[in-house]
């Protein structure tokens, strides 16, 4: 299970980092890639950035290139939209044309983005088309199932106000771990519950705690729930 992530534009894209105002897409769209990265990883999923976060360009045939060569599974696009229309709003996510996983991938990610404070731009689900205004070179080119987010427009007062936010970007890198772990069918483990969880366990637990999780015997969360049967046999099971 291998991801790239794609982080959008640069720090020397023009206009410089492709903003408005004080507000730069590529800050954003590098605050969104290195959060959900931190999550899959300790979801036991690779990840592989095209291009640094916070950082100059780098340009498209490159970053292709990069997805290409390490034969990952997926390849997520990470932007925010701009539009003349200043009441442009919403999340949308495209797939490139025809290609059903990458569109049951995109489709994922909308229902788990319902939890933002914003709704969808048109239906949400958007098709790269070749030879239209929709073509994106990284989906075109990349040989894997490949999706580009736009989480919000930040020619939108309003949506900028909203949406470029510690909480906003939080939530958004949260979206795309959920819904690159249910697309590999990988149980997503939210690991800000579970270090809650150890601070409020007993004493004479934390070290079992940790020991079970190093050794893959479980998860680590709920540790104050009761265990089935089949999570019982399953324990057992890793141990033996």
């Amino acid at each position: 299970m291998h991801v790239i992530l794609d982080i959008g534009h640069g720090q020397n894209t023009y206009p410089p980092s492709k903003g408005i105002g004080n507000f730069a897409e590529h800050d954003f769209n590098s605050k969104v890639g290195v959060k959900p990265r931190e999550l899959l990883e300790k979801n036991g999923i690779e990840v592989t950035f095209t291009q640094e976060p916070f950082q100059n360009d780098t340009s498209l045939k490159t970053r292709v290139k990069i997805a290409n060569d390490s034969k990952a599974d997926l390849f997520i696009s990470i932007h925010a939209n701009a539009s003349s229309n200043p009441k442009a709003n919403g999340y949308g996510v495209f797939y490139y044309k025809n290609c059903e996983k990458a569109k049951r991938l995109a489709t994922s990610m909308l229902e788990f983005a319902e939890s933002l404070p914003i709704g969808k731009w048109g239906n949400g689900l958007w098709e790269s088309i070749p030879n239209t205004w929709s073509d994106f070179y990284v989906l075109r080119e990349t040989k894997m199932d490949a999706v580009l987010i736009e989480h919000f427009f930040y020619t939108n007062p309003e949506e900028l106000e909203k949406c470029n936010t510690e909480d906003f970007i939080k939530k958004s890198a949260e979206v795309i771990a959920m819904a690159v772990c249910e697309h590999f069918g990988v149980r997503y483990n939210n690991f800000e519950e579970v270090e809650k969880a150890v601070v409020e366990m007993s004493e004479w637990a934390k070290e079992a705690h940790k020991w079970v999780v190093e050794n893959g015997i479980s998860d680590g969360t709920r540790p104050r729930d009761t265990v089935t049967r089949e999570e019982l046999w399953t324990m057992l099971h890793r141990m033996k």
